[in-house]
């Protein structure tokens, strides 16, 4: 139970990878996201539903990508999405769910599926050091020059190299509380980061859901992947606005604010 709710799945959060496989060979039934707030599915944000040959069904939900389509066949292991936070989420996680027969009403114990004990709990985070005022709000964009701190760790508790600490690095995507260094290829907490000096500030446009907006030239995805030249100028629609960045709706994708304008 949670509050008055019961919660049909469990939510798992990646540290040193984002990426989620599938954990058995399945047919994609669903690859979806849903907008409309009087479905309540929309609360699950970008999801993936995977049918299993006995039946069984696995929901993959609040993705930042969706990597596959409804009808593909999937192997053990292949990597289906991205975590994030899409939906009714509060920070980058995944709720993964099992549905023995279709339903959700039904009680089982999905240690036996997943490996991890279905126990009640919550994250802490009794370890992490605690944040000032000014890097809770402390806020990056993709292309930005950053500077890592003294003493700084990798999102996986690794301490970053101190030949590191000091230079100048290029955001290359951002999510909730971190950053992901391009030169590095490494994840690092927003408080272990600074901005280079002399970075221009992020001029942008306020946004909400449902806007309607262009994507300019030059653009490139919240993961650092240029978009491509076809979707430049065309209209697109908001499905939803965090901090810097707006995810796109037709393209299922987020997309920095500074590379968009409203139409």
């Amino acid at each position: 139970m949670r509050v008055d709710a019961f919660h049909k799945g469990i939510d798992l959060v990646g540290t040193s990878s984002t990426r989620l496989v599938a954990v058995e060979d399945a047919t994609v039934a669903v690859s979806t996201i849903v907008t409309d707030r009087q479905n309540k599915t929309w609360e699950w944000g970008n999801y993936v539903r995977l049918d299993l040959a006995d039946g069984r069904r696995l929901y993959y939900c609040h993705l930042a990508q969706r990597l596959v389509r409804a009808g593909e066949k999937v192997k053990k292991g292949q990597v289906i999405g991205i975590m994030g936070a899409t939906g009714n989420a509060v920070g980058a996680h995944l709720h993964w769910e099992l549905r023995p027969k279709g339903f959700s009403l039904e009680s089982l114990d999905i240690t036996a599926y997943s490996g991890i004990p279905n126990a009640r709990g919550v994250y802490d985070g009794e370890n992490d050091e605690p944040l000032s005022e000014a890097e809770v709000v402390q806020s990056f964009a993709v292309g930005e020059k950053v500077r890592i701190k003294q003493h700084a760790r990798y999102t996986n508790g690794v301490s970053v190299p101190s030949e590191y600490v000091g230079g100048e690095y290029t955001v290359m995507q951002v999510l909730t509380g971190r950053v992901l260094i391009k030169e590095l290829y490494s994840w690092v907490e927003n408080r272990y980061v600074e901005k280079a000096q002399n970075t221009p500030a992020v001029q942008a446009d306020e946004f909400k859901e449902g806007d309607r907006v262009q994507i300019l030239s030059g653009a490139v995805y919240t993961n650092g992947v240029r978009v491509p030249s076809r979707y430049v100028g065309d209209p697109f629609t908001v499905a939803e606005v965090r901090q810097e960045r707006i995810l796109v709706l037709e393209l299922n994708s987020w997309v920095n604010k500074k590379y968009v304008k409203k139409v």
